[in-house]
């Protein structure tokens, strides 16, 4: 069986672990988990979102945002109410399908680009 597409993204990945290393091969099963975590939190130029965002419906609140405020971060003092809160989150929510959809879309347009490149590159 092919395994391509789920593959593909693998190569980044352990480029990023080899870079990060620094020539100390055997620190990367402690590094894997941060590679894994800025691949799944780095917008990807052919969907435009990051894969945690498709897969939450929301951006996700990075570490540093809980000592450094940012647009994504709610102040308590700003004293929003929880139904405001909620009321935020059924929206960010309510918006996931549309995202999904935008990004499968955006995948679908860049895989037919791809095919057609390789078609156009290769004798078949």
């Amino acid at each position: 069986m092919y395994n391509g597409k789920v593959e593909r993204g693998h190569g980044p990945i352990v480029k990023a672990l080899v870079r990060a290393c620094g020539g100390q091969v055997g620190k990367w099963p402690r590094l894997l988990a941060y590679a894994l975590w800025a691949d799944r939190t780095t917008h990807s130029s052919v969907t435009g979102f990051m894969p945690a965002e498709l897969m939450y419906g929301q951006q996700p609140i990075m570490p540093t945002e809980r000592t450094i405020s940012s647009w994504t971060a709610v102040d308590s003092k700003d004293e929003i109410s929880q139904e405001e809160l909620l009321a935020a989150r059924i929206r960010q929510l309510e918006r996931r399908p549309e995202d999904m959809e935008r990004a499968a879309e955006k995948l679908r347009a860049a895989r037919v680009k791809n095919k057609g490149r390789f078609d156009r590159t290769h004798r078949l």
